[in-house]
């Protein structure tokens, strides 16, 4: 409790009072206030954004991943046979 008495210099006679810090950075104090509402605000933004896109339907998305991976397999396989006969 000592640390935050207000105490004074005997040389200088300059007053220290650690209850003036806010006063004295405010500015930082502003800043960090504007900071951290600027951030709420932008996750608000981007979850009502979010929640406008149009869902997804996942089985018709790993049914068509599953379509183009048997499709790149047979192209591959092709691609082999055809390597083959060339040689």
């Amino acid at each position: 409790m000592e640390r935050y008495a207000i105490t004074v210099d005997k040389d200088s006679q300059i007053e220290n009072n650690p209850n003036l810090w806010c006063e004295e950075n405010k500015k930082i104090l502003d800043i960090f206030l504007d900071l951290l509402l600027s951030v709420i605000s932008l996750s608000v933004r981007t979850n009502e954004l979010v929640k406008k896109l149009p869902r997804i339907k996942i089985f018709n998305f790993c049914s068509f991943l599953i379509f183009l991976l048997s499709e790149l397999l047979f192209f591959i396989r092709l691609v082999r046979k055809l390597y083959v006969f060339r040689i």
